[in-house]
C-alpha cells in the first residue's frame, strides 16, 4: 500500500510556504511530518498493516515530485502478478 499527500503547499491554508524559494518553512515541514507520522499510526491501528512513511508533495509547485515518484516505483513489484 502507498500514501502520498498532495497539496503540501497549502496545508495550513498557504501559510508558511516560501514562495521564493518553493518549499515549506520549518514550521510547516514539521505540520507536514506530524501528519505524515499520524496517517501512517491511524492506518497500522485501524487495519493493522504497517505502510512505509506517506510522502508529501505538491503536485502544482512541483515539490518533492522526484520523491514521490522514487517512492512509487521502489514499491512497485519485480514480477508481474498471476491471475
Amino acid at each position: 500500500m502507498l500514501v502520498a499527500i498532495n497539496q503540501a503547499d497549502v496545508a495550513m491554508k498557504g501559510r508558511h510556504w516560501n514562495q521564493k524559494e518553493n518549499h515549506p518553512d520549518e514550521v510547516l515541514k514539521q505540520y507536514l511530518e506530524e501528519q505524515a507520522d499520524s496517517i501512517q499510526k491511524r492506518i497500522r491501528e485501524a487495519t493493522g498493516i504497517m505502510i512505509k512513511r506517506p510522502v508529501y508533495y505538491s503536485a502544482e509547485k512541483d515539490y518533492n515530485i522526484t520523491k514521490l515518484m522514487d517512492f512509487i516505483v521502489e514499491d512497485m513489484p519485480i514480477c508481474r502478478r498471476k491471475f
